[in-house]
């Protein structure tokens, strides 16, 4: 008897933000710890960072103060500023999967919609069904919508620096 193949669920939501476009594909790639809850983490203490490495093969992964990382997935695709795909290996119970047939998919795509409007959506394909999905797409949504703040913070320094951990 040949096995059934997982079922996967997909999620797909478009958020639309008043910041550059750039400025909403770096804080989901540069700064993703300053806006994801600091209690999800999979190491024994918080995370310090997390890290998506720049390129397509790169490590997505917690770090916490003492150095010790934790995978979280891969980068799949890394196209500043328009789009990143990762594959999220966390389980349902947060443990590291290296297989990929249960990795999900997480894809992040900016883009602009008409003159001022700037949008991402999210795209979420995972065999752990909807509500999971679901889970990913709201915190991420939220977190990300509230960088808003941060760019406008950020566009009133004259010197590029900023005091509020935001990027300039």
């Amino acid at each position: 008897m040949t096995p059934e193949p997982a079922r996967t669920a997909t999620v797909k939501r478009t958020l639309h933000v008043n910041v550059p476009i750039d400025f909403a594909f770096r804080m989901l790639t540069q700064k993703m710890g300053t806006w994801w809850p600091a209690t999800h983490h999979i190491a024994k203490t918080p995370f310090a960072e997390i890290v998506i490495e720049p390129h397509a093969g790169g490590r997505w992964f917690e770090r916490d103060s003492a150095g010790a990382e934790c995978d979280w997935g891969r980068v799949l695709l890394f196209e500043p500023p328009k789009q990143v795909v990762l594959s999220w290996h966390l389980q349902p119970d947060f443990h590291f999967e290296a297989d990929m047939t249960r990795a999900s998919e997480v894809s992040f795509d900016f883009f602009r919609r008409g003159r001022k409007r700037r949008a991402w959506s999210l795209s979420i394909a995972t065999s752990s069904g909807t509500a999971r999905a679901g889970r990913i797409y709201a915190s991420a949504s939220t977190r990300l919508a509230a960088g808003r703040r941060c760019w406008q913070a950020s566009k009133r320094p004259r010197d590029g620096s900023s005091s509020n951990g935001c990027l300039t």
